[in-house]
């Protein structure tokens, strides 16, 4: 937060952190080949290469201390915005990495403890809401509005491919929906060739199931060892 104003609203510092994480970025590269280019025409190579990894360091301390004690309010980030916003960070982690050929400890721990963070608010947020969906039920059967039918069919294509669950790595673009279906509400919920009657809290829960679901669909790869036990 500034002093005497108002928090940075979180989609502005992301904005604002992806400019700083790309400046840095490119000087590093730049210094990098600098130092390539000498070090093939002089003998000394050995010291143009520890000038090489002095830079990735001060790159990498750079972006982990320009992030880490502004870690901002993440957890009023839309899922959309937050998968972007880790995703983007965590490639600019490998970059750095693949520049300096090991491993960017610093930045690695800071965004780690941003994603614990985030899905730890994640999680709770939606206990409370299945607990209180649980607790309001009145266990008659409820209608099947076409737009439960239609989360259950990409839930169901997701088994096979989450592909549609993939969101351009722009900050501000919409999750994508669920198709919606054509025809009325309906007695009963198809699933495969079985038929179900449904709740009120049916349809929450299901939501609930797709955010899960759309959060794995986004983890980095090179961060799935390391989430699995933060989540």
């Amino acid at each position: 937060p500034r002093r005497g104003g108002s928090a940075r609203p979180p989609r502005a510092y992301t904005r604002g952190a992806a400019a700083l994480l790309r400046a840095l970025l490119l000087g590093a590269r730049h210094a990098h080949s600098v130092y390539a280019a000498v070090g093939a025409a002089v003998s000394a190579h050995e010291a143009l290469r520890g000038a090489s990894d002095a830079v990735w360091d001060a790159c990498e301390r750079a972006a982990a201390s320009a992030l880490a004690p502004r870690t901002p309010r993440l957890v009023e980030l839309a899922l959309t915005d937050f998968v972007v916003y880790f995703a983007l960070a965590w490639r600019y982690v490998e970059l750095v990495e693949a520049g300096r050929a090991a491993k960017a400890v610093a930045l690695r721990s800071c965004l780690l403890g941003q994603a614990k963070s985030y899905l730890g608010h994640f999680h709770r947020t939606r206990i409370e809401q299945a607990v209180r969906a649980v607790e309001e039920e009145v266990w008659a059967p409820a209608p099947v509005v076409p737009a439960l039918t239609a989360l259950v069919a990409q839930l169901c294509r997701a088994a096979d491919d989450a592909s549609e669950y993939v969101v351009t790595r722009r900050l501000g673009r919409e999750a994508p929906a669920a198709d919606a279906a054509a025809d009325a509400s309906a007695r009963t919920l198809a699933l495969g060739e079985q038929s179900y009657c449904v709740v009120r809290a049916t349809e929450p829960s299901l939501t609930q199931l797709n955010a899960y679901v759309r959060l794995v669909a986004h983890r980095p790869r090179g961060a799935a060892g390391p989430l699995r036990g933060r989540g």
